[in-house]
């Protein structure tokens, strides 16, 4: 490859092609043999697994004078001074029926650990050829050199050791190394070390499993930094699939780009990292600075197909997911799942950034068996620019089976920005676009804002999309203080086309555990929240804007996913009782008494009443909203928000609005909401009602 050539460039002279494998690599004009060594290296040309007949010497040559694998390895360690290693094996390659003929390399015993710096280049054997597929397209290369494990056993197939930095690996096939994460295609206890093009637990053309224990290992999460795993050119994207367990394990500072993980070198079916209840595609563990994907053409990673997880970061900080699919094919219209969920946040997680505010940042986190996003567990950071459950064009439903984002036990997370390049597109997801929820422990302070929830990436609610929603944004369990929307510019969610709810706020029952706990000081503002549909999954479902429920949990202990099996009795809406003393979600906060509305030019005169008790100085925001036609539950939603006045309890108050411009209220729907003002609460805000009784105007 290119890298490789480059090295090699000062000793020959000349200027090399990027397969650096024929013989037309010359010297002072001259052609040299593809069998000569390269200068400070050595040309494997045997597949035998015997050793160096004299280490040191700087000729690699086992007794009978081949060049062995497992000699050039011994003659590189002997040196300090980095070297390459290049093959020309004679012979037809062969990699059919389990078959040693051609160019598969079967060490008896574990090969040398890696101690010096090399550029090990299968691309040099003749016939090879690198993918010229930029990411996310499907691989085409021809890789002929296979380093296979099935007589050793629980070993690494190269193992990079300390002094062994700035190592490259080119072209190579790594397979069937042991059964357990013991045995890896490639473990790194180096730093800046390059595994590019390489083909990680499959066979030789990247069309069937021939699992590692796992695929690529950090030995040292400090001692194997800032290694690069593919990158941004089409001959360095690896495919790393069907190991036994992980695809990858980083170590601090990797690169992750331009790979495929879980899938057939096709790119369009699985070929998953994991047994069922292994560590899945990517799985980052206490580590700080690792990049998974990127901006830039040529960094996206394919992770789709693991039987667990896609990525799974734990105890991670200053962590970057961006620009990769993670769910679906190379296409980003067809759903390969990974079977539990796209990307789990879970431990102590900080800093965490998936997606960003530019389209090439956008993760597309659809077609996952149960969960796109789940954030959980003392991760703190943002989820912004992301489409969850619709295909790459934001167009069509590419579903997540049960939840697009779920925040479980968190605080302080982000989901969507102020700004339209934050939003987040979370739509077509089976059970409930949006959760909130906590069970074992509090889901408090985090922000739902700006984001499109149930509809197309234009903010339509199409009825393909509608089609495969569940709910909006269910907020439920030990969950409190959290923001749907906001008072700034920008924080309004766009939530329509929905099932059951727009937004649902629930007490929360799991009788087998004596579990019963409510959410409390969920604020909804500023949102538009319109055309939720009733859900005739259950028996009472009305379509509510904001639905301040009760959902009982009767089949499961309480762990992860937390979903609700059905919906119980609050389910509508929930009718106001005098001083506002009942308990249950958001303590059943009483919503406005729509009087009377006016419109005088730009300006709205509503006329209502309140009786509310949820705010510690008795202070409120009420929200007005027109609609185009009423809702059949009596109920509005918020189609069109008009704006707000902070108010105290009272009968018939007054106030004044300053309409947006062009709204003729005629014919409309008018409906409000109450959100306590607190301001010890981090928002400022506290419990939102319900949506009161729709005033139809003539």
């Amino acid at each position: 490859m290119l890298k490789v050539c480059a090295a090699l460039a000062v000793a020959f002279g000349c200027l090399l092609l990027a397969s650096c494998s024929s013989a037309e690599r010359s010297e002072g004009g001259k052609e040299t043999s593809p069998t000569a060594p390269p200068e400070n290296g050595s040309t494997v040309d045997s597949q035998l697994d015997t050793p160096d007949a004299d280490v040191g010497n700087g000729i690699c040559a086992d007794g009978s004078g081949s060049c062995t694998l497992r000699a050039a390895l011994q003659e590189a360690n002997a040196h300090a001074d980095a070297s390459t290693i290049l093959f020309n094996i004679s012979g037809t390659a062969d990699f059919t029926n389990g078959s040693q003929d051609g160019y598969s390399i079967r060490p008896t015993s574990p090969l040398p650990n890696i101690t010096s710096p090399l550029t090990i280049d299968g691309y040099s054997q003749p016939g090879a050829r690198a993918n010229t597929a930029t990411a996310p397209n499907p691989l085409n290369g021809t890789l002929l050199v296979e380093i296979n494990g099935t007589r050793v056993g629980d070993t690494s197939g190269l193992s990079f050791s300390r002094g062994s930095d700035n190592s490259v690996v080119d072209g190579l096939i790594i397979n069937n190394f042991g059964t357990t994460p013991g045995g890896q295609g490639i473990s790194l206890g180096a730093t800046n070390v390059k595994i590019q093009g390489n083909y990680i637990g499959t066979n030789y053309d990247g069309t069937s499993a021939a699992p590692n224990g796992a695929g690529i290992g950090s030995a040292s999460v400090t001692g194997s930094a800032r290694a690069r795993i593919g990158g941004l050119s089409a001959g360095e994207r690896n495919l790393i699939s069907g190991n036994h367990d992980f695809g990858l394990s980083p170590g601090n500072g990797w690169v992750i780009e331009g790979n495929y993980v879980g899938v057939r070198a096709s790119g369009v079916t699985e070929m998953g990292n994991s047994a069922p209840d292994g560590s899945g595609g990517i799985t980052i563990d206490d580590n700080d600075g690792v990049v998974v994907g990127g901006t830039v053409p040529g960094a996206t990673n394919v992770i789709s197909g693991n039987l667990m997880y896609g990525v799974s970061p734990v105890n991670t900080t200053n962590l970057t997911i961006q620009g990769n699919l993670i769910g679906t094919d190379y296409t980003g219209t067809k759903s390969i799942p990974n079977l539990f969920v796209g990307i789990l946040a879970g431990g102590t997680n900080t800093n965490i950034q998936i997606g960003g505010t530019t389209a090439a940042a956008r993760n597309l986190v659809s077609g996952n068996g149960l969960i796109g996003i789940l954030v959980a567990e003392g991760t703190t950071g943002v989820v912004e620019g992301n489409y969850v459950g619709v295909d790459k064009s934001g167009q069509r439903p590419v579903s997540n089976g049960r939840v697009g984002v779920e925040l479980g036990m968190v605080r302080g997370v982000t989901v969507g920005g102020t700004t339209p390049s934050a939003r987040n597109v979370i739509s077509a997801n089976g059970v409930a676009n949006v959760v909130i929820v906590g069970i074992t422990g509090p889901a408090d302070d985090n922000v739902i804002e700006g984001n499109y929830i149930g509809t197309d990436s234009t903010g339509a609610a199409t009825q393909e999309i509608s089609a495969h929603n569940g709910g909006g944004v269910l907020v439920y369990g030990s969950a409190h203080n959290n923001l749907i929307g906001g008072a700034a510019t920008g924080s309004a969610n766009r939530i329509a086309g929905n099932k059951g709810y727009g937004v649902s706020v629930a007490r929360t029952l799991i009788p087998a555990f004596a579990v019963d706990v409510s959410p409390t000081g969920t604020a909804v503002i500023g949102n538009v929240i319109a055309g939720n549909d009733d859900d005739t999954s259950h028996a009472i479902a009305t379509g509510s804007g904001i639905d301040l429920a009760q959902v009982s949990i009767q089949s499961q202990a309480p762990q992860f996913p937390y979903l609700p099996d059905m919906f119980g009795p609050g389910f509508g809406p929930t009718p106001n009782d005098a001083t506002d003393s009942d308990s249950g979600a958001n303590n059943a906060i009483n919503f406005p008494d729509l009087k009377s509305v006016a419109q005088s030019g730009n300006q709205a005169i509503i006329t209502f009443s309140l009786d509310a008790a949820e705010s510690p100085t008795g202070r409120y925001r009420v929200e007005f909203f027109a609609n185009d036609s009423g809702d059949p539950s009596g109920h509005g939603e918020g189609q069109t928000f008009l704006g707000y006045a902070t108010v105290s309890n009272g009968n018939d108050q007054r106030a004044t609005i300053s309409l947006p411009a062009d709204v003729d209220l005629a014919k409309k729907s008018i409906s409000a909401t109450t959100t306590a003002i607190d301001a010890s609460r981090g928002s400022g805000f506290g419990s939102t009602s319900e949506f009161s009784a729709e005033l139809q105007l003539k």
